[in-house]
């Protein structure tokens, strides 16, 4: 994960996931941390604007392993692939959705390795800052 600074508040984050992560036998781990990531940076009001991307991440488990779940864990999933979902899939090279506050960007790079990079552009002039999910301010 990195992080860029305007020296007091950060301005964007960006998670780096291998896609072979995404896609190998720990790809339940790997979308754990890419919808943990999302639930964690984005505001409650992106949150529930992002909540179809953020379940198709978490619930579209593809593999063939036996997965456990807690019986209560809700494991709807949207059926018309978002946009985003599509990038996280490697389906496209490009995604990127702007919500209230903040933009969201898949990008599927080769650049040192096949990656699938999660941008989150958290401060803009005219929208609330909230880094990592804390109560935004203007």
């Amino acid at each position: 994960m990195s992080f860029e600074t305007n020296g007091d508040s950060i301005e964007a984050v960006t998670l780096r996931l291998s896609r072979s992560f995404i896609e190998g036998p720990d790809e339940p781990f790997a979308r754990d941390i890419a919808a943990s990531f999302l639930r964690t940076a984005l505001p409650s009001e992106d949150k529930l604007e992002a909540d179809d991307l953020i379940r198709q991440i978490s619930n579209d488990y593809r593999g063939s392993k036996t997965m456990m779940i807690h019986r209560d864990v809700d494991r709807a999933f949207p059926q018309a692939p978002t946009p985003l979902y599509e990038t996280f899939l490697g389906h496209s090279v490009e995604g990127e959705q702007s919500f209230k506050h903040m933009d969201v960007r898949f990008i599927n790079t080769q650049s040192g390795g096949d990656h699938l990079l999660i941008r989150i552009d958290l401060a803009r002039p005219d929208r609330i800052a909230s880094p990592c999910g804390a109560p935004g301010r203007k």
